[in-house]
């Protein structure tokens, strides 16, 4: 019995420490590859009047 339990606590132990694994992976994965401070998804942000974008704007001048 003792062995069960020692065997059952160990199991416990390996699978609780790859559920902290797997949880800072996707927290990680998250934040993305952004500098701080940079705004995510700002193409709808970029766009002039005209429709061309800030960046078209300036490769075209």
């Amino acid at each position: 019995m003792a062995q069960f339990v020692n065997r059952l606590a160990i199991g416990s132990l390996i699978i609780g420490a790859m559920a902290v694994l797997v949880l800072m992976v996707l927290s990680f994965s998250a934040r993305g590859d952004e500098p701080a401070g940079e705004i995510r998804n700002v193409s709808w942000l970029a766009e002039d009047i005209d429709g061309r974008g800030v960046i078209d704007d300036a490769q075209t001048s």
